[in-house]
């Protein structure tokens, strides 16, 4: 379940992903790697924005074995670093990280708003 309070920001995220994902589709690229076998039962899948990633990489790779050439997810040292950056401007003096937020109470959100 997601805090209510993220929702129109997602939202928002997936409005600019799939326009990334419409101009990548006419520009000849858009398709994904799915899983197992599933580009073989499902012929145009591959190409559908439900199987997009919801954080994709600003740039394409390329799978030698599918000849496929596709955006992935963001790596997680991009995630990290934005943190580190958040940290920073935050003014928070004592050592943080992504791994920190393991360690917050259930009752607490990435927000810092009590449940």
């Amino acid at each position: 379940m997601l805090p209510s309070s993220i929702i129109p920001a997602l939202k928002e995220e997936l409005k600019e992903v799939k326009e990334i994902h419409e101009n990548d589709l006419q520009n000849g690229r858009g398709m994904t790697k799915l899983p197992g076998a599933l580009h073989k039962k499902y012929v145009n899948a591959s190409k559908e924005f439900g199987w997009q990633y919801v954080f994709p990489a600003n740039k394409f790779i390329y799978d030698k074995e599918a000849k496929l050439k596709y955006r992935f997810h963001l790596h997680p040292s991009t995630v990290q670093k934005e943190i580190r950056k958040a940290i920073k401007r935050a003014g928070i003096s004592k050592p943080a990280s992504s791994h920190t937020f393991r360690h917050l109470p259930r009752e607490i959100n990435a927000f810092g708003v009590t449940a």
